[in-house]
């Protein structure tokens, strides 16, 4: 499209290098010259639009350039779109009031971007934030994710490790990989585990997959030689170690008071072969009374034992 240009047009009517027409002045001045390049351009924009709309020309329809423009553009007011139109895809996490894509749909609703197979040294990135990621190695290995201050807050990671083997998981830079029950370097997924974890900005939090069951407070568990292990149903196992008194009662602790009360507490000794019994008396929620003795003499020895204690 161009303006008109003939010899006697108005020149810079609307602004600079804008011409215009001009009407004639009688007996002074001729009104602008008419030009077929100018009216060929009208033609063929209008024509084109309606063609490029689908519509065939028709000389009785006077409605045909407006159709065009409904056809092609929608109203701001009264949007109906009858194609496919598409649009920029905001990026992740983008709260403006942009128009939404399917693509950002997608990405709001919940639904992974894809499924892609890591192997092992594999370091991530910004690409696989949204995906599930599948460990495919049929040995240990390590992923590297990046720092949590090189995605966005919210960015998250869905690793799953279908394989019989570990795969431990650090993050650039040696930063943090939180859990409900403690902070780490390092988070070792095991065998069909999975672990969804999201940028905090300065740190990565566990928010969900089993690998992270066993990490809560539920499940908590102190597994050294006198230790304890919660379950989510509030029941607590104990177990620990201790020695008889030829003498005299000796009383055992546990090594976690049961917030309610202990349900058995089981006495044995440790030595294999011992003709030995335990008599068990005071038995409280943080410790017990016991004795041990020689189902041969029948009187108390001094004697190594294990114990294991339920409650909760």
């Amino acid at each position: 499209m161009k303006r008109i240009a003939t010899a006697n047009r108005a020149v810079d009517l609307f602004g600079a290098g804008k011409d215009g027409f001009k009407a004639a002045v009688p007996g002074v001045s001729d009104p602008t010259y008419l030009s077929a390049l100018f009216f060929n351009h009208i033609q063929e924009a209008i024509v084109r639009t309606i063609e490029q709309a689908g519509l065939v020309l028709s000389d009785g329809d006077y409605d045909q350039f407006v159709t065009a423009l409904n056809q092609t553009y929608a109203r701001l007011n009264n949007a109906a779109f009858t194609v496919s139109p598409t649009a920029p895809t905001p990026a992740q996490f983008d709260v403006s009031t942009k128009v939404a894509t399917m693509e950002a749909l997608q990405r709001a609703s919940g639904t992974k971007r894809s499924v892609e197979i890591v192997a092992p040294g594999a370091t991530l990135n910004a690409s696989h934030v949204g995906k599930v990621l599948r460990y495919g190695t049929a040995a240990n290995g390590a992923i590297t994710l990046p720092a949590a201050s090189d995605v966005a807050t919210g960015s998250t990671f869905i690793i799953y490790n279908p394989t019989n083997f570990k795969l431990t998981l650090s993050v650039a830079g040696g930063g943090t990989i939180g859990t409900p029950t403690q902070d780490s370097n390092t988070f070792i997924l095991g065998n069909n585990e999975t672990l969804e974890l999201v940028s905090a900005g300065t740190l990565y939090l566990v928010i969900g997959g089993s690998g992270l069951s066993y990490r809560t407070g539920g499940f908590n568990v102190n597994a050294i030689a006198s230790g304890w292990q919660r379950l989510p149903s509030g029941l607590i196992i104990q177990w620990g170690n201790g020695t008889a008194s030829a003498s005299g009662a000796q009383t055992m602790t546990y090594p976690l008071a049961f917030p309610n009360a202990a349900l058995q507490v089981l006495v044995a000794p440790i030595a294999t072969g011992s003709a030995r019994s335990a008599t068990l008396f005071g038995v409280s929620s943080s410790n017990f009374g016991f004795e041990m003795w020689s189902t041969t003499t029948g009187t108390r020895v001094a004697e190594a034992v294990a114990f294991y204690a339920i409650g909760y």
